[in-house]
C-alpha cells in the first residue's frame, strides 16, 4: 500500500474510530483490491451529507486514488 493510501485510511479511520472500520464495506474493498471504489465508499460515511463530512471525504478519497495532499 502507497503512503498516501495509507493516509487516507488513517485519516478516515481517526474520524470513525477503529471498530466502525474493521467492520465496514470500505475495509473489504480496501482488502480485495477494489481501489477505484474506494472514494464513492468514503461518500457513504457523511452522516447524510453534512457538509463538513462531505468535504472531508472527497479530500480523503482524492488523497487515496492521486496522493494529493
Amino acid at each position: 500500500m502507497t503512503q498516501h493510501k495509507f493516509d487516507a485510511l488513517v485519516s478516515f479511520t481517526f474520524n470513525i474510530g477503529a471498530s466502525a472500520f474493521q467492520s465496514s464495506t470500505l475495509l473489504r474493498i480496501v482488502n480485495q483490491g477494489r481501489h477505484g471504489e474506494v472514494p464513492a465508499e468514503l461518500n457513504q460515511w457523511t452522516d447524510g451529507g453534512l457538509e463538513g463530512l462531505v468535504r472531508r471525504r472527497t479530500a480523503e478519497g482524492i488523497l487515496y486514488v492521486s496522493g494529493q495532499y
